[in-house]
């Protein structure tokens, strides 16, 4: 006499207990192929260095960088701007007109329409408060003039910085050949600051030309000196720490990018 048995069930396997991400997926490595990649845009960046017809070509993008850091400064805070080259003087000027209080006050309305789109994240209201509360603390003391003069070589550095996080990071690259012209014009960018600065601190005539100024103004520097009191040597030794520190701080920002990226997202989702 058979007897039925019931049938076995097998066990549903428990679900894998989560794993602690690899290193190597928080900290970004260059390849080899990376390392050759941005090796030659170095080596196009000495070239513009080191030639001197190209250099001079290659100044013209730092100075419109320049110029733009103090149009867009100046836009800011509320001071209608037009940027130029100085083809009599060299270099550029950025012209700045009387201060509207209806542009500095389309300013705050364009700063109060993200808050609608991060009404529901903490954590990005809290950072883009904190933005606007410092932005309307410099709009309303003399510390928006010094941002608007300090912006010109401040904004050069920055956007070299972020050539050269794009060379780093192979990031928003279209065609192969962007990559080393990113990582040239990084480090060009930055040598033409750093060379600037040293000129201005060591050279004789460098220093006599750049104190003297322009007809229609005195430069950057010497107006920071005049608005703060500290020495136009002082703040050129600042502005080369700035730039050699840029250089570090783009490739930190390639090998720690899946870290930040993830606070960022956090921030404005």
């Amino acid at each position: 006499m058979s007897q039925d048995v019931p049938p076995q069930i097998a066990p549903v396997p428990a679900a894998p207990e989560p794993q602690a991400p690899e290193t190597a997926q928080k900290v970004a490595r260059l390849t080899r192929a990376d390392w050759v990649q941005v090796g030659i845009g170095f080596g196009i960046g000495v070239v513009f260095i080191v030639i001197k017809g190209l250099n001079w070509v290659a100044s013209y993008l730092s100075i419109l960088v320049h110029e733009t850091g103090h149009w867009i400064a100046g836009m800011l805070f509320g001071y209608p701007s037009i940027p130029a080259f100085d083809f009599r003087e060299g270099g550029g000027f950025t012209f700045h007109q009387e201060r509207s209080l209806f542009g500095l006050f389309c300013i705050y309305a364009l700063a109060l329409l993200p808050f609608f789109g991060l009404r529901r994240n903490k954590l990005g209201l809290a950072v883009w408060g904190g933005v606007v509360l410092l932005f309307a603390l410099a709009a309303h003391t003399r510390l928006h003039d010094f941002l608007i003069l300090a912006a010109g070589h401040g904004f050069e550095v920055l956007i070299a910085g972020v050539f050269l996080y794009r060379a780093w990071a192979n990031a928003a690259i279209n065609t192969p050949a962007e990559r080393p012209l990113y990582a040239g014009l990084g480090l060009f960018m930055i040598w033409h600051v750093l060379a600037f600065a040293w000129l201005v601190i060591f050279d004789i005539d460098q220093r006599a030309w750049y104190l003297q100024g322009k007809l229609v103004c005195a430069n950057d520097v010497v107006r920071i000196q005049t608005m703060t009191g500290v020495s136009v040597n002082s703040w050129l030794w600042l502005l080369m720490l700035y730039a050699v520190t840029t250089v570090a701080t783009s490739y930190l920002a390639f090998r720690y990018q899946n870290t930040w990226r993830v606070w960022v997202w956090r921030a404005i989702e």
